[in-house]
């Protein structure tokens, strides 16, 4: 996965492209297309939406900012 860091800790996440289910640590978790399915440094899962990874992940290389720049090319998210 590509690497972000939500200011100032880093997670992992990839960007979802079909509805998906997983079991957090409060429960079964839903996402959906274009939600990003977070991994934090604890390896806890979760999702969050596009616009909430907008406003709070930046990524920390170059591998990051390229897997952004493939995910806007595949979808319509504006990144």
């Amino acid at each position: 996965m590509a690497k972000f860091r939500k200011k100032p800790i880093e997670i992992e996440a990839i960007c979802i492209t079909q509805p998906m289910i997983i079991k957090g640590s409060t429960g079964i978790l839903r996402g959906k297309p274009g939600d990003w399915l977070i991994t934090s440094n604890a390896g806890e899962e979760y999702f969050v939406t596009e616009r909430a990874f907008q406003v709070n992940y930046e990524p920390v290389d170059d591998y990051a900012k390229n897997y952004l720049k493939e995910v806007h090319e595949r979808t319509k998210f504006g990144f």
